[in-house]
């Protein structure tokens, strides 16, 4: 992984984690097992942001945006 992967991944896993920890604590659904499911939802925010930061740094670098 790249410098600027990095970077945008630090910033798109820190946004998805945040989004599925509110999915988790506003659904009444998940809200009653918000502390086990809490976990899982950063996890996944994590794994999930790997590809969309991979995607964003292919497209600066295709747009000129970054040196390749």
């Amino acid at each position: 992984m790249s410098g600027l992967s990095f970077l945008i991944w630090s910033i798109v896993s820190t946004v998805l984690m945040g989004t599925f920890v509110l999915i988790v604590v506003a659904v009444p659904m998940f809200a009653e097992h918000e502390m086990v499911l809490m976990i899982p939802a950063v996890v996944l925010g994590l794994v999930v942001a790997i590809p969309f930061s991979y995607l964003i740094t292919k497209k600066l670098k295709n747009i000129g945006v970054v040196k390749k």
